[in-house]
This record gives C-alpha cells, structure tokens and sequence, in this order.
C-alpha cells in the first residue's frame, strides 16, 4: 500500500480536533501499544519452536504474525509523534503537554 499524502497533509489532519481529542488519541494509542507489546512478548515466547524451523511453513507464517504486530506498533508510535508534532506546531508553549504524554506508559 503506497501512502501519497504527506507527513505535513496527514499533521494537519489534526487541526481539526481539540487539544482534548489529541491527547485522548495519543492515550488510546499507548494503550493501544502496550497491549501488543505484550501480545508480541507472549507470542515470542510460545512460539520459540517455530522461530527455530523458519524453514517451515508454520514457522514462516508464525514469523509472519510476529512481524504484523510489530509493524502495527510502529505505525501506532508513528501517529502519536504526529500527533505530538501538531500539538506542538498549533501550540508552541506545549511543552508541558507533550513531557506529560511522553512520561505515560
């Protein structure tokens, strides 16, 4: 899938929420990034035998799922530093704001 918009068109996607709405997106996502974070652990571990075989087609497909979830953290940790940069764009004195978001985990 190829992404034709911008990073300055997709920050400025933001624009049209309140600083409330950001900060509730950014929560959800930390959230959102622990819970795989976990999943990603749990599945690393019960699936050591697998990661072992990658030949194998099971091993491919569980290596697969694995490299999913840690594809979708990246993306999640990707929008809340957009979201970070808007916030800090509209407002220049939010510094505050985002070490207090940063500090959530």
């Amino acid at each position: 899938m190829v992404d034709d918009t911008s990073d300055d068109d997709y920050i400025e996607d933001y624009d049209e929420l309140t600083e409330a709405e950001k900060i509730q997106i950014i929560k959800n996502n930390k959230c959102k990034i622990s819970v795989l974070r976990n999943l990603c652990r749990e599945w690393e571990e019960s699936n050591t035998i697998y990661r072992e075989d990658s030949n194998s087609l099971e091993g491919m497909l569980k290596r697969q799922k694995e490299l999913q979830i840690l594809e979708e953290i990246v993306e999640t940790e990707k929008e809340n530093t957009k979201i970070m940069i808007n916030i800090k764009k509209n407002n220049p004195n939010s510094d505050k704001i985002i070490n207090r978001l940063l500090q959530m985990d």
